[in-house]
């Protein structure tokens, strides 16, 4: 049980940072092309941690839509030119 504690006061200092939104949107654009990447897993687990601040939510579904958006012009680009 310590070490979930650890865990989750880890992620916790992480929403402080910038770098948060940078990997939600890497992992959420790696998803359309590393199937493996647990893009629902961050967003859901990033929601969670957010709490219920709608300006925060609204931030986090914008930056995981535009990360998905991305990953699939790219997507589209690698077959397009293969």
């Amino acid at each position: 049980m310590e070490l979930l504690g650890q865990v989750t006061e880890l992620l916790r200092g992480a929403l402080g940072s910038p770098w948060l939104w940078v990997v939600v949107f890497a992992v959420s654009g790696l998803d359309a092309l590393l199937p493996f990447m647990p893009s629902e897993t961050t967003v859901v687990t990033v929601a969670v941690l957010l709490g219920p601040d709608p300006a925060q939510l609204t931030l986090l579904a914008a930056v995981a839509a535009g990360g998905a958006w991305a990953g699939d012009c790219l997507g589209y680009a690698v077959g397009r030119s293969a």
